[in-house]
């Protein structure tokens, strides 16, 4: 909408006159015009409208008589049910009318509650495009008879149509059935002259007496069996098809099936739990609309998915509101569906037509929403999916399919990473970009048929590639030079694509969907919550370091690569740096921009994993820069008020450096408090100077404006260790992570509302003491082991790498990779004066890349 008309809805229990609003929306706005009301609290909050129902009444004039405006209860939109917000698109009928509305505000809680919140008044004017728009009412009500007269000409015409062909097909059916009942006479006729032993022979599968050619039901058309058998026997769906063996290979091509359409309710070698909510497969702000299936763009709620089902059956979903209906395609609305105003769900019954059924969330009851099969609810249980036994068998391709029959994008219990380059799938030799054949060359190899399902695609480190169609017919091909990046652009239709690295480069090419390269990952298909009875599958190598790390010229970045895997490895290679004493990383001095290729193999060799790193460098800052650090006990320093941290980071850059903040002594301020968590900073802690108690949460204005702190240039981010220190599994550490992940956008955001310049910068929690005996000193309790808690750390630090990697609000700094967590961890968990240093060395690097 273009034209958005703002209205506070407040809830107050004052007499109050009609609100003039000034507003005036013009006759040819059309498909643009909005009231959009935001209804508030007594206490100024937003008012929860989950589960309540907003009327709105409108009042026209035709001369001095009132007229009442129609309006439906699904032409009023909740956009946000926590913020309070709903909306009324102004419909094209209004805009022909021309004069004052008057307008009323009515709200019904699901608690049996009603209130009536506001009168306002607003106007409908001509354009002077629309010269001949008639005044005040009466074209509003002309075009009303008109188009009553309209429906009642075209249901007439409709309805002497319809009879029509029924007489005609009446006919044609009692003419067909004249024709069978003779050839029926006749057939009996050839029965009592001799024919019954031929009879027999077809009875028993003979088209003759010798046996030749002999005829069994599934080979008949289905035209003849529909005759035969009254249409009881499917063409297509279930018993169709006699044995898996008679699906050949490419039988199934892509368009024929929809994605996801093979699920797991018909394989025979993966089950699934009781909840069918699967969270891989959500999509956030919005839904499926309940009346007619349209997508409603809502970011309060989520879209949970299209669940498989059956006319007549009963489902029970637990904590749904919005149901729609669809019929196999899962395209077509299949008639109205259910909303659950009270938003706690329910059972619903599959109307005949419908064959799939989508459910629209609110984002805050994904931790107990629910679907399952029958008319009761049953206890919550997480999504998930096993395979009772996996063979050798079915990896190598079995009888039942044969190979690549149905690929990867039509598997709903399956996901296939962001490297759709497969680099143990290839052949010798380039594929030549003019004519798509290959040409052998062993300097180059080449990779099987990738599959692209139209959207923009980037290649890293492909030299050459060419385009199919589906039905491998070409398309065009092209070269890239070497060390370039090519996007290909999205096109109207998917096709499949080759494409051809180097040889000495093949482990870091790259296909990925977008515009741009991201740092590479290894091909890989991942079975969604799949438990394996046989045998585990291989863990993922996970390499903690973000996309880009900070550096100063002259001065050496080391890199311990021990704090960023989980496990240790065999072989960890960097292609550049020389290794350190006595630990197992790399150190170098960079004096200008560069990257870094991080690359994991196992003891055979086989490269796990890899990642390119960005290396950002600067010359030590000339120019004044201020910084806020907030954080625990590592950036107070434990009992010392004056901050190590803050003291090497002025040390370094001296007077072109103002630290500031409340903590500490000049100049080495801060905000660092011993124990503190994200949330400890949201919530009304003592000594939380950041806490506003009229919006009662973190708010970075309130805190600069109640302290008269200047305005910084940067704000460090030091927290995590705290929260994560005490989880004992990694179901606890994920859901912590999550809430920090929360808390760290909304910090962020209430910092940037104060000046959008502001770099706000998370570093990452470094790891614990290598040594577990000093661990165990720091730390006797037998419920903390050094173990849990290096665990735990790789987790969060893993997770809001992935969280923040893109973000445009918040910059991740990896003091996590550059100290020595074998000699510079006094403890358990706090750094040595050395390891302070470590830290403050890459947040100076930081700062000396700002402008």
């Amino acid at each position: 909408m273009r034209k958005i008309a703002n209205i506070g809805v407040p809830t107050q229990p004052f007499s109050r006159a009609t609100k003039l609003t000034g507003f005036t929306f013009k006759s040819y706005d059309k498909n643009s015009g909005v009231l959009r009301f935001e209804i508030k609290n007594q206490d100024g909050s937003p008012t929860d409208l989950l589960g309540a129902t907003v009327r709105l009444f409108m009042y026209i004039y035709k001369g001095e008589e009132k007229q009442l405006f129609p309006i439906f209860d699904n032409q009023i939109i909740t956009e946000s049910y926590m913020q309070g917000i709903v909306k009324y698109p102004i419909p094209d009928m209004l805009l022909a009318y021309e004069g004052k509305v008057d307008a009323f505000i009515y709200i019904d809680f699901p608690d049996g509650t009603h209130t009536d919140n506001l009168a306002f008044t607003f106007n409908v004017e001509k354009s002077m495009i629309d010269g001949d728009v008639q005044l005040n009412g009466e074209y509003y009500f002309k075009d009303f008879q008109q188009l009553l007269q309209t429906i009642t000409e075209e249901t007439e015409h409709i309805t002497n149509t319809v009879v029509k062909q029924l007489k005609q097909t009446a006919e044609d059916v009692e003419s067909k059935f004249n024709e069978l009942t003779t050839g029926m006479e006749e057939a009996l006729e050839m029965i009592e002259d001799g024919y019954a032993p031929r009879l027999t022979m077809l009875e028993t599968g003979k088209v003759n007496k010798n046996g030749v050619g002999e005829v069994t039901l599934d080979m008949l058309s289905q035209p003849v069996r529909e005759a035969m058998t009254g249409g009881s026997v499917p063409v297509v769906g279930k018993d169709s098809v006699i044995g898996y063996e008679n699906i050949v290979a490419s039988s199934i091509l892509e368009g024929q099936l929809a994605d996801n359409a093979v699920g797991t309710d018909v394989t025979t070698f993966i089950k699934s739990g009781k909840n069918k909510f699967n969270p891989n497969l959500k999509i956030d702000n919005g839904y499926y609309g309940s009346s007619n299936g349209t997508w409603i763009s809502n970011e309060s709620f989520f879209h949970a998915g299209f669940f498989r089902c059956k006319p007549g059956q009963e489902w029970y979903v637990s904590w749904g509101v919005h149901i729609a209906f669809f019929k196999a395609n899962m395209k077509d609305n299949a008639g109205p569906g259910v909303v659950f105003s009270n938003g706690q769900g329910g059972a619903i019954t599959i109307p005949e037509g419908a064959f799939y059924f989508s459910v629209g969330v609110a984002k805050v009851r994904e931790s107990v929403f629910q679907v399952e099969l029958g008319s009761t609810p049953t206890t919550y249980e997480k999504y998930k999916l096993s395979i009772p036994e996996l063979e050798t068998e079915l990896m190598n391709g079995n009888k039942y399919l044969l190979d690549k029959t149905v690929p990867v994008n039509k598997l709903a219990f399956a996901d296939m990473g962001k490297n759709m380059f497969n680099n143990q799938d290839v052949v010798s030799g380039y594929i030549n970009p003019t004519t798509g054949t290959i040409m052998a060359n062993a300097s180059y190899v080449t990779s099987d048929y990738i599959l692209v399902d139209g959207s923009e695609i980037t290649l890293s480190g492909i030299r050459f590639y060419y385009r199919y169609t589906m039905d491998y017919g070409r398309i065009n091909g092209g070269t890239i030079e070497s060390n370039q990046n090519l996007t290909l652009e999205a096109t109207s239709a998917p096709y499949l694509i080759r494409v051809t690295p180097f040889t000495n480069t093949v482990g870091s090419a790259q296909v990925e969907k977008g515009t741009e390269a991201t740092p590479f990952e290894p091909y890989e298909v991942v079975l969604k919550h799949v438990t394996v009875e046989s045998k585990p599958i291989k863990e993922k190598v996970t390499i903690n370091l973000p996309p880009t790390i900070y550096t100063t010229a002259s001065k050496p970045l080391n890199i311990y690569t021990q704090n960023l895997l989980k496990h240790p490895v065999d072989d960890v290679r960097i292609n550049y740096g020389r290794g350190l004493q006595k630990r197992n990383g790399y150190s170098e001095t960079f004096q200008s921009n560069g990257s870094l290729n991080f690359e994991v193999y196992d003891k055979n060799g086989e490269l796990l994993n890899s990642k390119v790193i960005s290396i950002v460098t600067n010359n030590p800052r000339n120019t004044l820069v201020k910084a806020l650090l907030i954080g625990d006990s590592t950036i107070r320093s434990e009992n010392d008020m004056n901050g190590i941290v803050s003291r090497k980071m002025k040390k370094e850059l001296g007077d072109n450096l103002t630290l500031l903040g409340t903590q500490g002594v000049e100049p080495y301020k801060h905000e660092g408090r011993s124990g503190w968590k994200f949330s400890d900073y949201r919530t009304n802690r003592e000594g939380n100077l950041f806490f506003n108690p009229a919006t009662n949460d973190f708010d970075f204005a309130y805190y600069l404006t109640e302290n008269d702190i200047e305005t910084p240039d940067a704000v460090f981010i030091q927290l995590g260790i705290n929260d994560v220190f005490y989880s004992s599994s990694d179901a606890s550490v994920s859901n912590i992570v999550q809430t920090m992940i929360a808390d760290l956008n909304f910090i962020a955001s209430s910092i940037k509302s104060v000046d959008e310049n502001i770099r706000v910068v998370y570093n990452l929690p470094t790891p614990p003491n290598e040594n577990i005996d000093t661990f165990g000193a720091a730390y006797p309790d037998t419920r903390y082991v050094q173990w849990r808690y290096r665990l735990n750390n790789h987790l969060a630090v893993q997770s809001m790498i992935n969280a923040f990697s893109n973000s445009d609000k918040v910059d991740l700094l990896a003091i996590n990779a550059s100290i020595d967590c074998s000699v510079n961890i006094r403890d358990g968990v706090h750094p040595t004066n050395e390891g302070y240093g470590q830290i403050a060395e890459r947040m100076v690097a930081y700062l000396n890349s700002l402008v």
